[in-house]
């Protein structure tokens, strides 16, 4: 080694310390003095479920649809759910105070802001769509964040309930237009009969049948017993609570299979779940809060199924009435129909329009227990995307810009580069000389 040697180490020892003291300094400028931002974030869960056709075991309630996450993740970010949000949290009025000196910006002005804090994507191989929001206002990150995948879901629960909405509307139209049909062919029976009777001359009240009446009046007396029957049967169930009411058409109908019985066996699997996430982990822990939300979801389907099978209840009830009704008005006129039925029997015209009346009280009554299996069902719980919010927004503890651990590693390193250049600086280096060689004697 050379004479000089130990100052070249020395020069490259103070580059090194002044070196590390700048990076440390920069680490403490960019922590220190670059303008805070925040971020938060929400993820909603998204799916399409079968709830008539399901299996028992709650995870075939969600089949996976790579697809959907992302073509829903679209609806998420559209401009009506963006509008919706900034106007249900007024953000126009907060954002011309803070970026426009007090002027409210236009609609497309206050989207633009808001997309330009918002990042809506779907989570890779997941049914999770995840809103984050970007803003130097803390509280505003959360808020913003919820609102979005709030203003979504209504849009969802909203669109399925106009499907069942229609549906049931579908059902009950085709059932009124039966009943039309029924009482146009009823109308132009009794017309016809009447045309009979008055061209054979037949006396009405010398051919009076008592056997039909008999039957007639037979069967008043056992309609007139349902109609109690099912009267009472339905205060009974208007007095009882949900669980009760619950429980109670469950054992009416004990089948494994139906509906109700389906949906009872998934809400008590779910509620097992959710007691063994409560004593794995703390009430406010994001799997409580997932397996919460899977009991409220089943909690609430399964109101609506009972609320569907008392509908139908009163619907049969009606329609129990109202035949009692009809009987009550045949009975009045029983005899007179009683007489006309050996003349107009014979007659090819009014046989053929009794096969055809007989026809459409059939097709009326196969609606009816349409009306009470698959189709109703479906018209309660449609095959729609349903939205379940998973992990809502929370305020940010600490910003996202500038990065503590960023800046803390960058003063890190630098400092350790400032404390080894100046410790070789401090430390005193021996020079060693190149010996000189004696001149060989003479």
């Amino acid at each position: 080694m050379t004479a000089q040697s130990p100052n070249q180490l020395k020069t490259y020892a103070a580059f090194l310390s002044l070196g590390g003291a700048a990076l440390a300094l920069a680490g403490l400028v960019y922590l220190f003095f670059t303008p805070k931002t925040w971020q938060a974030s929400a993820k909603i869960k998204v799916e399409k479920r079968d709830w008539v056709h399901a299996k028992v075991r709650i995870e075939e309630l969600n089949p996976y649809d790579p697809a959907l996450a992302p073509m829903e993740s679209e609806i998420v970010r559209s401009n009506a759910v963006l509008d919706q949000a900034i106007q249900n949290l007024g953000l126009a009025s907060s954002w011309g105070k803070r970026y426009y000196a007090g002027k409210t910006p236009d609609a497309e002005e206050a989207r633009a802001r808001l997309k330009s804090k918002v990042s809506i994507q779907a989570l890779p191989n997941s049914s999770l769509i995840e809103v984050k929001v970007t803003s130097e206002d803390r509280e505003e990150t959360a808020t913003i964040a919820n609102e979005i995948v709030r203003v979504y879901k209504n849009f969802r629960d909203a669109q399925r309930q106009t499907v069942i909405r229609d549906k049931i509307d579908a059902l009950k139209k085709q059932w009124d237009e039966q009943n039309i049909k029924v009482q146009e062919v009823q109308a132009k029976l009794d017309e016809l009969t009447n045309n009979l009777i008055r061209i054979q001359g037949t006396n009405a009240a010398s051919r009076y049948d008592s056997v039909i009446n008999d039957q007639l009046e037979a069967k008043r007396v056992a309609l007139e017993g349902e109609v109690v029957q099912q009267e009472n049967e339905l205060k009974k169930f208007k007095s009882m609570t949900q669980p009760e009411l619950r429980q109670v058409l469950s054992s009416l109908d004990p089948d494994p299979k139906t509906l109700l019985n389906i949906a009872l066996r998934q809400l008590m699997e779910a509620k097992k779940n959710l007691g063994t996430v409560e004593v794995d982990h703390a009430p406010n822990s994001p799997e409580c809060k997932r397996a919460q939300a899977v009991v409220d979801d089943l909690d609430q389907r399964t109101t609506h199924i009972v609320t569907g099978i008392m509908t139908v209840k009163e619907t049969e009830f009606s329609g129990v009435k109202d035949a009692l009704e009809e009987l009550d008005k045949q009975l009045r006129q029983a005899t007179a129909k009683a007489q006309r039925q050996q003349h107009v029997l014979q007659d090819s015209t009014y046989a053929h329009k009794v096969q055809e009346l007989q026809k459409l009280r059939e097709d009326r009554d196969a609606l009816h227990d349409k009306m009470e299996t698959k189709d109703a069902n479906e018209a309660f719980m449609p095959k729609e995307v349903t939205a379940e919010i998973m992990d809502p927004a929370e305020t940010p503890s600490k910003p996202f810009v500038p990065d503590g651990r960023f800046a803390l590693g960058t003063m890190g390193t630098g400092g350790a580069l400032a404390l080894g250049g100046l410790i070789f600086l401090l430390v005193p280096q021996k020079a060693s000389a190149t010996p000189s060689r004696k001149p060989p004697a003479k």
